[in-house]
């Protein structure tokens, strides 16, 4: 008839038990409370009135109710953080839920081969599409592939494989034989996959991330100049100790920024890798890097705006024959959704969470379709 347990137990609450009141305190206490060390709270103090705010209204009953999301209804932890959140009014709220795959895209009775292009920004991707795709019913084999898209394409046109991850600058000016243009990315798409069809190459809408050529900067640094944009980088000293533009590619960087902006930069570098880390440790004021780029994620860089689009566009698209996807409408449907949830920052901190903490992709893929909401667990 009785029990013993804790009294903020979500399954206790959803089978309904009732906590009997302690009037007598023999319990012993056992309040949660966030430790730190004493350092972090005395160079960032605000996070005293932050954590306070927020403890105060995580009282017993509703402890109790979002313990019952995680233990009853399975929800994913971040998913029940945030929306807590959001309803308290401490961050803004999530984006609705995607559809659900399993009731919403029917694809039981196909099987498809997936091409995995081997880097941690493509793994993750086709980790994602390889779920999605179970999820609806599809059987998929998945296939790994070279770096590069000559490979892939090869084993497209020649059956191979069914699908898989492609960037649309990359074929436009390698495969296409075309130089870059400044277009709109929704422009570039339609370039590409108007010219491609041609080759029997069919594309999926593309994911909504930004992969092409991006400006960052600390974020000590980006207020400290008041520079938010490529526009400002006319403000900033070009006569200081560090470069002020570090950059993966050759000096075409520059040429875009003084066609755009007409910003002309004297202190340029290039350098082989790690523009993150120079940036980050301040060798570099400014760094040219991709958007999808996981170390922006990491290190809390921040991305100026481009609003003159002077750096040529650039996205990831599923590529495919039309004979593998015409016959199954709920693929591009499918596709379409992922894509449309793939935004900059969700790029960057999938692939954060593979590159610098370690996780397995799999892991990071079920997890986030899970938060996303396309995955009912």
């Amino acid at each position: 008839m009785l029990g013993v347990g804790e009294a903020t137990s979500g399954r206790a609450s959803g089978l309904r038990l009732v906590a009997l009141a302690d009037d007598r305190g023999q319990q012993a206490a056992a309040n949660a409370a966030l430790g730190m060390h004493g350092s972090v709270l005395e160079d960032h103090p605000e996070i005293e009135d932050l954590v306070g705010a927020i403890a105060a209204r995580l009282d017993d009953a509703t402890l109790r109710s979002l313990n019952v999301r995680l233990e009853v209804d399975g929800a994913a932890p971040p998913q029940v953080a945030r929306q807590w959140l959001a309803e308290q009014g401490f961050i803004s709220a999530p984006p609705p839920p995607g559809p659900e795959i399993a009731t919403t895209f029917d694809l039981s009775g196909t099987s498809f081969t997936l091409g995995v292009v081997g880097t941690d920004e493509q793994i993750v991707l086709s980790e994602i599409t390889r779920e999605a795709l179970e999820q609806a019913g599809a059987d998929v084999e998945t296939r790994p592939l070279d770096v590069g898209t000559a490979q892939a394409r090869d084993e497209l046109a020649a059956g191979g494989i069914d699908l898989y991850w492609a960037y649309l600058a990359p074929t436009w000016v390698d495969e296409l034989g075309h130089t870059l243009v400044k277009d709109n990315a929704e422009g570039l798409f339609s370039r590409v996959q108007q010219e491609d069809a041609a080759n029997g190459v069919l594309w999926l809408p593309p994911a909504a991330f930004e992969r092409g050529w991006s400006i960052v900067t600390t974020r000590e640094a980006a207020d400290e100049l008041g520079i938010s944009s490529i526009a400002g980088l006319d403000e900033a000293p070009d006569d200081s100790a560090s470069t002020l533009l570090c950059s993966e590619i050759n000096d075409t960087a520059r040429g875009w920024i003084d066609e755009g902006y007409g910003v002309e930069i004297d202190s340029f570098e290039v350098v082989d890798d790690d523009v993150e880390g120079k940036v980050d440790s301040g060798e570099c004021t400014f760094g040219m890097m991709r958007g999808s780029n996981p170390w922006i994620a990491a290190l809390d860089l921040v991305v100026l705006r481009d609003e003159r689009h002077a750096m040529p566009p650039d996205r990831a698209a599923i590529s495919t024959r039309p004979e593998v996807a015409e016959p199954h409408p709920s693929l591009e449907e499918l596709i379409r959704a992922l894509g449309s949830a793939l935004t900059d920052d969700t790029m960057r901190t999938l692939t954060r969470r593979v590159v610098a903490d370690g996780e397995a992709p799999t892991d990071v893929a079920r997890a986030w379709l899970q938060e996303a909401g396309f995955v009912r667990a």
